[in-house]
């Protein structure tokens, strides 16, 4: 791949100039010590030095080989669906309302996608991504996700009640931008649900620049609650409450440790997750943070963030 980089010197999200070294992190295909992850002092964004270019970055995912898009074994599927199910569930219990029109920003390989449109509550589901053609489980949906690449959801004049937008907002060069154009797309009452690896999380510490979900060069960003909650009140959204969130990172991180790759979360990962939750939970400083947001009302009113 003939991919283009760019020097970071000013931040995206806040314009500060005094970006600060942080660490050095590895590539997620050669596995060498070739980028700086760096942090402005004033939003606390943590930023990936130097970054892929807008118009090249695609090549990262165009064949869709990464884990983001890679099915799982049957085992891990079987797995993923019992943990999707109940996320979905937690998700939904912060809403109100049935006959939800929901949103699937970044959809992956389409599995989550595909288990919300079997839930009771939701009555119309959308997935998109960049590709012009659907994944995996959206197209053995049968009709029960609609998809549209982001080019189509750009130009569309559809509106939600719940949008998800999972693992996504650290793949983009300007999460600010991004978070606008989805909060023009929901409806009044609506509500977006950010999920982001966690910077500060503690398998960082053990694994350094091994932890699997620095992911270099596709992570852009890297957040903790902070200047999570920072980009989403900069995009015009109320924070209603930041939590601590899990993801099964693990054996990619062990992978990396002895030099080797990891393409598939698969059934070892799934294994060791009890092990991740344990420790999560121990340290209070998880794989992954997520925040749950709303428009302002009309009044423009807002409410504090709950940790």
């Amino acid at each position: 791949m003939d991919i283009r980089f760019k020097n970071i010197e000013i931040c995206p999200i806040c314009a500060s100039g005094d970006l600060k070294f942080l660490m050095r992190g590895k590539d997620m295909d050669s596995l060498r010590l070739q980028y700086l992850i760096v942090q402005c002092p004033q939003c606390l964004a943590c930023i990936t030095n130097p970054q892929p270019h807008p118009d090249d970055i695609w090549q990262l995912y165009s064949e869709r080989s990464s884990p983001d898009f890679v099915p799982s074994s049957k085992g891990a599927t079987f797995l993923r669906q019992y943990f999707f199910r109940r996320y979905i569930d937690k998700i939904l219990r912060n809403v109100t309302g049935d006959r939800l029109k929901v949103l699937d920003y970044g959809c992956g390989d389409g599995l989550l996608s595909l288990l919300l449109s079997q839930h009771s509550r939701c009555e119309y589901v959308t997935a998109s991504d960049f590709h012009l053609e659907a994944p995996h489980y959206v197209s053995q949906s049968e009709g029960g996700v609609s998809y549209m690449s982001n080019n189509e959801f750009i130009n569309s004049d559809a509106r939600y009640d719940v949008i998800l937008c999972r693992q996504v907002l650290e793949h983009v060069h300007d999460p600010v931008a991004c978070l606008r154009l989805l909060r023009n797309h929901m409806n009044d009452t609506a509500r977006i649900f950010v999920e982001v690896p966690n910077f500060q999380s503690v398998w960082r510490s053990i694994f350094g620049s091994n932890w699997s979900m620095l992911y270099l060069p596709r992570h852009l960003f890297h957040y903790s609650s902070s200047s999570l909650r920072g980009v989403l009140r900069r995009a015009g959204f109320v924070v209603e409450k930041i939590q601590l969130g899990h993801f099964p990172g693990m054996k990619t991180s062990i992978y990396h440790f002895f030099g080797r790759h990891s393409l598939s979360p698969g059934v070892l990962a799934v294994l060791l997750f009890p092990l991740q939750l344990l420790l999560d939970c121990i340290c209070r400083r998880s794989s992954v943070i997520a925040a749950y947001a709303r428009i302002p009302d009309k009044q423009g009113s807002s409410y504090p963030a709950v940790e």
